[in-house]
């Protein structure tokens, strides 16, 4: 948000009218350039979404600058987050109540309206106004992302704004809530979504597989997972070891999801009838001891070695506090003496 041009064009007027803050944003009158206005007094934006309002007074290139920077203020929690983030006023924590409260109360009121038969008229509505849009909306972020400079802008702001770090401490915050997380997985584990994103994909694949360019970018996206054993994707150490399991003939089922407490665990593999948990530990991602000593640090500095291993030394006993024996194999174990790992899997078996 470029607040210097927001103040520069605007006026902020606030006020507290029954302890509901309202915040708007006018026009200065010293801005316009004296054409008449194109819209009736009453139609004056106050949302931000009039293109033609703002370059008939503006001109075309600053008017659309205003108006993509007012636009970004559309949504009432958006307003009120940015005048607090701004101006820091008094009334900041009744703000912030107010803007949780208006999450609630959409919440609310989405879930009765879905649940009444007016629901299904809006959602055939929702329906036909996707149709129009979408492929308008696909065709404008597709123009975006293939300019550079615009690219380079939005990373930019996203390490500015410490964007992502937010949005996965939200997340993180969010899933250690054992109802939510059970929820979560419950859904990700339907079979009409798990079908739709099949179908999804194939249809996906079918089409890019006429595009040579497209072909070359999903084989960089999913060059690790470029094997394949008993119809199931998966990377080259992980190939090694599901080819070892057939040849020793055991049944095997792959990244099984497993609830310990309020964990998550989708282990590689999982021998139903030995009990018995088998994982393919990456060099890098798990610190092998062969090439890292304690302190080392991993993850662009972020974590130790030392660290990783108590991470997954409380994993195996998670697993282990429900009955499971564990085995994990390194990625240079895995790459350079694959019939050792099968000796010690038929010695646990």
């Amino acid at each position: 948000m470029n607040t210097h041009l927001i103040l520069e064009y605007f006026d902020v007027i606030f006020k507290i009218v029954d302890n509901v803050p309202k915040i708007k944003l006018k026009l200065k009158e010293s801005k316009k350039n004296g054409n008449l206005p194109i819209f009736k007094s009453k139609f004056i934006p106050y949302s931000g979404a009039h293109l033609k309002y703002y370059t008939n007074y503006l001109g075309k290139e600053i008017g659309m600058l205003v108006f993509n920077e007012r636009k970004q203020l559309f949504a009432k929690t958006s307003m009120v987050k940015w005048y607090i983030e701004t101006f820091d006023p008094a009334e900041a924590d009744m703000l912030l109540e107010y803007i949780n409260g208006i999450g609630k109360k959409i919440t609310n009121r989405l879930k009765e309206h879905y649940s009444s038969p007016a629901g299904e008229i809006t959602r055939e509505k929702l329906k036909i106004r996707d149709a129009y849009w979408v492929p308008i909306n696909a065709k404008a972020n597709s123009e975006r992302w293939n300019d550079k400079e615009w690219v380079a802008i939005q990373k930019e702001n996203a390490i500015k704004s410490n964007r992502y770090a937010r949005a996965a401490e939200t997340h993180r915050i969010t899933m250690l809530d054992p109802e939510v997380k059970r929820k979560f997985i419950e859904a990700c584990n339907k079979p009409d979504r798990i079908k739709k994103i099949s179908d999804f994909s194939k249809a996906q694949w079918k089409r890019w597989k006429l595009d040579d360019n497209m072909m070359y970018k999903m084989h960089a996206c999913s060059r690790s997972k470029n094997f394949e054993v008993n119809g199931i994707k998966m990377n080259g150490d992980e190939y090694k070891l599901a080819l070892c399991l057939n040849d020793i003939g055991v049944k095997w089922e792959f990244e099984k999801i497993f609830n310990i407490g309020t964990k998550t665990y989708f282990p590689d593999f999982y021998l139903p009838e030995h009990s018995l948990i088998i994982e393919s530990y990456g060099d890098y991602w798990h610190a092998n001891p062969i090439k890292y000593s304690s302190a080392d640090y991993i993850f662009k500095n972020k974590i130790t070695a030392h660290d990783i291993w108590e991470k997954d030394r409380i994993r195996k006993l998670d697993f282990e506090s429900i009955g499971l024996k564990f085995l994990a194999f390194f990625r240079t174990e895995v790459k350079t003496n694959i019939n050792e790992c099968k000796t010690k899997i038929k010695h646990l078996l």
